[in-house]
């Protein structure tokens, strides 16, 4: 894929109009607010009286809100108008806004966030590169992003639901980074996952299989991806039985789950470099 072609993807991931008359207690619970909080926590700089926080491609500003909470300055851009209109409704500093560097008047970041971006970048050195001159020497830099490396990717093969995104045009594995992070920087990594990650990827891996087979054997048109229109919200017993078979997948999954936190082979690659000081 060259550059061009990159570009004219223009995928889009905007969430339903809905969320922006939420409530603030559901939205929180729609953007994963605690489990937010809770990340910022672990990778806070150490150190700073006021956490100064940039994140680049907020969406709807989960990890914004979940910084203004702990009482950061928090700034996010994202090239979303709809995904910054739900964040600016919350009360969020958002700007409209591919990232670069040049823009950022207000530079000296204690942290930046790249959440589930550097897969949708096409020259990721290039642009950590770029991100780095706005963060302070000694300031971290967090990239979350899909571990191509992790037990789920390698036992799902090319049906790891990770490659199905068009725009996801840079998987990355921890050896990777040494190509992506600059040498003076300290780069750390480690992996996190769910507990039913792995078998829940590997049978979305199956069932995306066997959808190819039947669409390779069959003369008809491909069924789509998600069947027909949303069903009305579950009842109780819905809501029972849906909690039952998560707990089920949770359980059959949990020594693929050991096994892969063992090897370092777990689903999310979370990665902190930080920039040299002065």
């Amino acid at each position: 894929m060259t550059a061009e072609q990159y570009l004219a993807l223009a995928p889009s991931y905007d969430l339903g109009s809905w969320i922006e008359s939420a409530d603030l207690r559901s939205a929180r619970r729609t953007l994963g607010v605690e489990e937010k909080i809770a990340v910022l926590r672990r990778h806070a700089p150490p150190n700073c009286e006021k956490i100064r926080m940039l994140d680049i491609g907020c969406g709807a500003g989960g990890y914004l809100l979940a910084a203004k909470e702990l009482g950061w300055e928090a700034i996010g851009v994202d090239p979303s108008e709809p995904h910054s209109r739900i964040g600016r409704s919350l009360g969020l500093d958002i700007r409209v806004a591919p990232f670069n560097s040049a823009d950022c008047q207000d530079a000296g970041f204690d942290l930046v966030m790249l959440s589930h971006v550097i897969e949708h970048i096409y020259d990721q050195r290039a642009f950590v590169s770029d991100v780095l001159r706005v963060l302070r020497p000694g300031g971290v830099l967090l990239m979350i992003t899909p571990n191509a490396a992790s037990l789920a990717s390698r036992i799902s093969g090319r049906f790891w639901p990770m490659f199905k995104p068009v725009d996801h045009v840079s998987m990355i594995t921890p050896s990777a980074l040494r190509f992506i992070a600059p040498s003076d920087a300290n780069c750390r990594w480690r992996t996190t996952e769910y507990e039913s990650e792995v078998l829940t990827t590997f049978m979305v891996a199956v069932r995306d299989c066997l959808r190819e087979l039947r669409r390779s054997g069959s003369d008809t048109a491909a069924e789509p991806a998600y069947g027909g229109a949303p069903s009305e919200a579950p009842d109780l017993a819905g809501r029972l039985l849906r909690s039952a078979k998560e707990k089920a997948i949770t359980l059959l999954s949990w020594p693929l789950h050991l096994l892969a936190k063992g090897l370092r082979r777990q689903a999310c690659l979370v990665v902190e470099i930080e920039k040299a000081r002065m």
